[in-house]
């Protein structure tokens, strides 16, 4: 334990030991080769008797604190900042350390300075207090907080490193990084493509890599490097480890779920494909035979002279009940070319006074035979003749108005067609018992009527408005309803409008030769 102050030339010894600043000389295993005066009233001891102590046992925490080395967060501030206390004053002091040679050149142990700042102790003091802040975070954090140096020895890394990757901090800290330990070989060969003084001078941010712990399991991460002073040459860099593969487990959970909904959607599209086409398959067999038995009844009503009252009876209700269900029938049937865009939009010119005169009278009967009156107004501002397809026009206009005379007890309902903007406009309002507001938005759904109670007592099976809704938008149209409970509905129909210009003048007419 010697050696070192028997090599000190005696002048030397005198000048260590009367200089203000402590000195400490520690051999390999960290014992106190030699301590000057300051050192000695710092340790609370006489230098002579620090020989051969172990300094964590006179100074516990220093050489941790040395060996963290904790990145400063003060400009021009040098050293490591640590506290002890000094004949009962609590005394802050910048630790510096430095390697001890021997005369081979190698390492004979350390030796560590303590310099006792004055005028910026306060300075000193306001950094060991962030350093402490920036401990309590990084000690608290899930994320793997680390320091490496310039020539990258990790110099400081959080007890999450324990969790993350299972690794002690005591177990890096001090030692050059070693990515083989931590990284895949595919990894580091994705981080020398960088290129190592790209990462130096720049630092990598939010790079997603593969990491290995210490067990041999593989996650994935988000790695961020930067230099502690981005600028100028920094002595040390800044990284950031953040395991992310609970998010990509989650995400990948996801996917496979969105692929088997997607996959799911798919398999219920084909089967409501089917569903219709079974549909309108039955339909279009029913027709045939139904139509057949109305052609009967109708030829017997029309020569049943022979038939008693009972029998004519009992024939008005099978006519007017297979009427219905022919009704029902080609309901189900537009429904499904509607659903499949078999219907084509075929314009051509229309009369608009003609088209909405026939209209209303086929319509009309609804209304009377319930006792109920069908008012009609019909602007002057309608154009002679409008381009427009009738078929789908009239298949609008006469669910709208079947709909009226159907909901309505008493009053009637009223029609009005005006045409403005290169718009029609056409309102069929009626006095009938409304619609809730919760049902506005829904009565243009398939088989819709407005609660069970009107089921059963219309007929119907609730296709109209949603035919109607369907026709409107071939003709780049849309219908709108307004209704009050106890007070009537307002259904609206608003169509682009193209009015049929006149013929052009032939050539070589009276108006030409004038």
């Amino acid at each position: 334990m010697e050696d070192l102050p028997r090599r000190l030339d005696p002048l030397l010894e005198r000048f260590l030991a009367g200089i203000p600043q402590a000195i400490l000389a520690l051999d390999p295993d960290s014992r106190v080769l030699f301590a000057n005066t300051s050192a000695g009233r710092i340790l609370g001891s006489p230098p002579e008797d620090l020989a051969g102590v172990p300094l964590e046992k006179v100074w516990p925490g220093l050489l941790r604190a040395l060996r963290e080395r904790l990145p400063g967060t003060l400009p021009g501030v040098d050293g490591v900042p640590v506290e002890r206390s000094v004949s009962g004053q609590l005394r802050t002091f910048l630790a510096l350390e430095d390697p001890l040679p021997d005369d081979g050149g190698g390492s004979a142990g350390r030796v560590i300075w303590l310099l006792a700042p004055s005028a910026s102790e306060a300075l000193v003091r306001e950094n060991l207090r962030l350093r402490d802040q920036f401990r309590t975070l990084t000690d608290q954090s899930t994320d793997v907080i680390f320091v490496l140096s310039r020539d990258l020895k990790v110099e400081y890394v959080n007890p999450a490193l324990r969790v993350v990757l299972g690794v002690d901090p005591e177990e890096v800290v001090g030692r050059p990084l070693d990515l083989q330990a931590f990284l895949p070989p595919d990894e580091i060969r994705r981080l020398r493509l960088v290129g190592t003084h790209r990462i130096l001078r720049e630092g990598i941010r939010n790079k997603l890599v593969r990491v290995l712990s210490k067990s041999g399991n593989a996650f994935w991460g988000l790695l961020t490097v930067a230099p502690s002073q981005p600028s100028r040459r920094s002595t040390s860099f800044l990284g950031i480890l953040r395991d992310v593969s609970e998010f990509y487990r989650t995400r990948e959970q996801l996917v496979r779920h969105h692929t088997q909904l997607k996959k799911t959607v798919a398999q219920l599209e084909e089967a409501n494909r089917l569903q219709e086409q079974f549909v309108a398959n039955v339909t279009h067999e029913l027709r045939t035979p139904l139509t057949t038995i109305l052609i009967s009844a109708e030829s017997l009503q029309r020569g049943g002279g022979s038939l008693t009252p009972v029998q004519a009876r009992h024939l008005e209700i099978l006519l007017r009940n297979a009427r219905q269900l022919l009704d029902i029938i080609g309901d189900m049937l537009d429904l499904a070319k509607l659903k499949r865009a078999a219907f084509t939009v075929q314009e051509r010119p229309v009369e608009m006074g003609a088209f909405f005169t026939s209209l209303l009278d086929e319509s009309e009967p609804l209304f009377t035979q319930k006792g109920l009156r069908l008012e009609r107004v019909l602007s002057e501002d309608l154009p002679p003749v409008a381009w427009t397809d009738p078929e789908l026009l009239s298949r609008i206009l006469r669910n709208l108005l079947s709909n009226a005379a159907k909901f309505t007890r008493e009053g009637g309902a009223t029609f009005t067609a005006e045409a403005s903007d290169g718009r029609l406009r056409v309102e069929v309002s009626d006095t009938g018992r409304g619609i809730p507001p919760e049902e506005t938005g829904r009565i243009f759904e398939e088989f819709r009527q407005v609660d069970g109670s009107d089921s059963r007592r219309h007929a119907g099976t609730g296709l109209g408005l949603s035919i109607a809704d369907r026709c409107a938008r071939l003709l780049d149209g849309a219908i709108t309803v307004e209704s009050k409970v106890g007070m009537g509905s307002r259904f609206t129909v608003v169509l682009p409008l193209r009015e049929v210009p006149p013929p052009p003048v032939a050539p070589g007419s009276d108006e030409q030769d004038e």
